[in-house]
């Protein structure tokens, strides 16, 4: 996914805006094209910082980088409805993953911000840190479900010095073993960082 997709803005956040600053041939012009974007950091794909949930929590210079490289597990869960229960931990322990991206089929919708998408449960995610889980990515915007404002999903993550992936375009990747290339851009001072994931089948 794109960063700054219309998909993916949630709802009271800053929305995606391109302009252009200087442009050749205008008058006085600096000899170039010259853009400018805006957003929350949120938009497209991303991942959180600690600090977007945790008052002690790093910011997004603060990322290491491994948890965003290296072997991953696709799994499709588009049948959980509203929530992936921790009974689907089971079968996803048995591969020992350190990486696991759900493929919910609940997002991103293009041109709007899903009404209802699927989130995890936090005692899956506990379950999964707990085995050594490092990332856990989704396609929908928030590994929470949106109606739980608690977001414990992520505080658990957080806690456990493990991230997260939101909005991840997964729409024609199968469920399967891959290796993942996710680094958050390198930018300071923000509670998330844009990402441009890329999968390789193994």
């Amino acid at each position: 996914m794109e960063f700054g997709h219309p998909a993916g803005t949630w709802p009271g956040d800053a929305v995606f805006d391109v302009a252009w600053t200087a442009r050749l041939g205008d008058r006085g012009s600096l000899g170039v094209n010259l853009s400018r974007i805006t957003s929350s950091p949120h938009n497209g794909t991303h991942a959180d910082a600690p600090y977007h949930v945790l008052e002690d929590g790093h910011k997004s210079e603060g990322f290491p980088l491994d948890p965003f490289i290296g072997p991953c597990l696709v799994v499709d869960v588009h049948d959980a409805a509203d929530l992936v229960p921790p009974s689907a931990g089971a079968a996803i322990l048995k591969q020992r993953p350190e990486r696991v991206l759900f493929k919910t089929r609940t997002g991103p919708v293009p041109k709007r911000f899903p009404k209802g998408f699927t989130g995890l449960h936090p005692y899956l995610v506990e379950d999964l840190v707990r085995a050594g889980v490092r990332l856990i990515g989704t396609d929908a915007p928030s590994v929470d479900r949106a109606d739980l404002h608690g977001l414990e999903a992520h505080r658990v993550l957080f806690r456990a010095r493990a991230y997260n992936l939101e909005n991840l375009d997964l729409a024609e990747v199968r469920p399967g073993a891959y290796d993942l290339y996710a680094p958050p851009l390198k930018v300071s001072g923000l509670c998330a960082a844009p990402v441009r994931a890329l999968l390789r089948p193994v």
